[in-house]
């Protein structure tokens, strides 16, 4: 496992830092399975005009019989939709149709041969990403988050404006990126240095937080654990971040800004094992892959990027979220995002702004279910508590 000290290290090489804000790259969600392309081709997604060249291999030679097409493979990185690239380059004609992009974030895999990239006209041909980390290219400059080292997948910013880009592999798939590298809570408001340990609670832009205490793999629990503000880029980010060692940190959402949905986080996992609990459904993996696509506390737990351990990445979470608990041995959260889900938080059950008689209605044609839209306090059933809180926020 990893001390603090040696983290500085590992981190400038595999979970390099993401800049202030960035745009997702266009997706390939409107595009057909299985629609192929050649060289000379053109397409339009998200209402941008792409065409498909020939690429250029190492030892430089041209090839123009490749091909691309839209797969679905499934990987960590990407759940959605991808641009599968074989021995040919895709043009982003960015400023003749959707508009100069500025500081674009795109998801990658890349799995033999060389890649091909232009930027506003200025052209490179490299192995893998991370040979052009913090390089400048046609006055960009690209950043690999995570991943780039060949035979994985990742995810790599342009922190610019693009007028155009050219991208190209032996064998690569890309897309858009599956969370902002803007953070909406970032942790900005806490103090660099600070120790919190269990029993502590604090408050950051307005969210509860609560130490609690942490289990380790072998199922025993520990008390002696801390959690630091570190700023080291051990999430995958910039700026202050939550260094959890043996601790649990519990996200009091209900309590604090209201239940949230749409929740993701970026973090770093470089020893031990992971605790996550939602809605009151606790978890004990190794990593965080191994949750990918399960239920917990009726909520979807999906890792968009890393997650295998002794790296960092995303996660996303469908569903509200009242109380999220995450901790690990020696594991970092930053970049937490989300909206506050007022139905649930309130009892406006139909969505009109209010709590009235309709919403009461609803409650109680719910009384006793397991209706997680009435069940107000996640305890698995709507009952008294339930009505008690709707009739609180009575207006």
């Amino acid at each position: 496992m990893l001390t603090l000290r040696s983290l500085v290290a590992v981190t400038a090489t595999t979970c390099l830092a993401v800049g202030a804000s960035a745009s997702d790259a266009p997706d390939w969600e409107d595009q057909t399975m299985s629609s192929t392309f050649n060289v000379a081709d053109i397409t339009v997604t998200n209402g941008m005009r792409v065409d498909f060249n020939c690429f250029m291999t190492l030892p430089p030679s041209l090839v123009c019989s490749g091909y691309a097409y839209v797969d679905n493979p499934s990987t960590p990185c990407s759940s959605n939709k991808v641009l599968m690239l074989k021995d040919i380059t895709a043009n982003f004609d960015f400023a003749g149709t959707i508009g100069p992009q500025t500081d674009l974030v795109m998801d990658f895999g890349e799995y033999g041969g060389n890649i091909n990239l232009a930027i506003n006209g200025v052209p490179a041909n490299f192995h893998n990403f991370i040979d052009i980390h913090g390089a400048v290219i046609g006055g960009v400059t690209v950043n690999v988050i995570s991943g780039g080292y060949g035979n994985d997948c990742g995810t790599v910013e342009f922190l610019g404006t693009i007028q155009g880009m050219r991208i190209g592999g032996r064998d690569m798939w890309i897309d858009g990126a599956g969370i902002s590298s803007a953070c909406e809570y970032g942790y900005g408001d806490t103090y660099l240095g600070d120790i919190e340990i269990v029993g502590d609670i604090f408050s950051s832009q307005d969210i509860q937080y609560e130490m609690l205490d942490f289990q380790w793999s072998n199922l025993n629990w520990t008390s002696g654990g801390f959690l630091q503000v570190m700023n080291v880029g051990a999430a995958c980010s910039t700026g202050n971040e939550l260094w959890t060692n043996n601790i649990n940190l519990a996200f009091n959402f209900a309590g604090s800004t209201g239940a949230m949905e749409n929740v993701g986080w970026s973090f770093g996992e470089y020893g031990g094992n992971i605790n996550i609990e939602i809605n009151g459904d606790f978890r004990n993996v190794d990593n965080y892959i191994d949750l990918h696509g399960s239920m917990i506390g009726g909520v979807l737990f999906e890792v968009t990027s890393g997650g295998y351990g002794n790296d960092c990445g995303t996660v996303e979470l469908t569903g509200i979220v009242d109380r999220l608990v995450v901790g690990g041995q020696e594991h970092s959260i930053d970049c937490l995002v989300g909206d506050v889900a007022l139905a649930a938080a309130t009892g406006d059950l139909d969505g009109d702004g209010a709590v009235t008689g309709a919403d009461l209605a609803l409650l109680l044609g719910r009384w006793m279910t397991s209706d997680p839209d009435a069940d107000l306090d996640k305890n698995g059933f709507v009952d008294g508590a339930d009505l008690a809180m709707l009739l609180g926020n009575w207006n």
